[in-house]
């Protein structure tokens, strides 16, 4: 059984080399031929990664081109059917990546986001009317995300400055919000 199996996956294997120069070659045929052959185990792989029939179909659209566009680094020694299948593995978790990223917030928790950031914007205008202007000044560019440097230069003062200044910020900021 063993034997077998290996004989038909050093066949398979022949098979797909040749598709793949072929695709070198600029024989988009090819192409077809690969999908013919394993595009049923290519889509079940992307498939059971991704657990939706649109989303595995995408991804094997995807393959495909990559396939073609990466067929110029397939190397005649490597396994061709485990470098189309890595292909397939890579770009179903990219795409099961994509979806979780862009996954709706359920409503509750995008309400409590909301009133938290509210909440936040109102301390930060609060704490930003209070301070004393040069202070202001350098909490407006903390909050963009300019390091000491870009402060310096910004408000054209010393390395030093900045240092005593952001001292200064974090004690008023104590006061005001001690007493807020």
């Amino acid at each position: 059984m063993i034997k077998a199996r290996y004989v038909m996956d050093a066949k398979l294997n022949s098979i797909l080399c040749k598709l793949i120069r072929k695709i070198m070659k600029g024989d988009m045929a090819a192409v077809d031929k690969i999908f013919n052959l394993i595009g049923k185990v290519m889509f079940f792989r992307a498939f059971k990664i991704l657990k939706c029939k649109q989303d595995a179909e995408d991804v094997l659209s995807g393959v495909f081109l990559k396939i073609v566009n990466g067929a110029e680094t397939f190397k005649k020694q490597d396994n061709a059917f485990s470098w189309i299948m890595t292909i397939v593995n890579n770009a179903a978790v990219d795409k099961y990546r994509e979806i979780k990223r862009h996954m709706e917030v359920p409503i509750d928790v995008a309400i409590a986001q909301h009133y938290v950031q509210d909440d936040m914007d109102f301390l930060v205008g609060y704490v930003f009317k209070e301070l004393p202007s040069k202070l202001a000044d350098l909490y407006e560019l903390v909050l963009c995300g300019y390091d000491r440097t870009e402060i310096a230069n910004k408000l054209n003062i010393s390395l030093v400055s900045v240092t005593r200044w952001r001292e200064q910020l974090r004690s008023e900021m104590k006061k005001i919000l001690q007493e807020e």
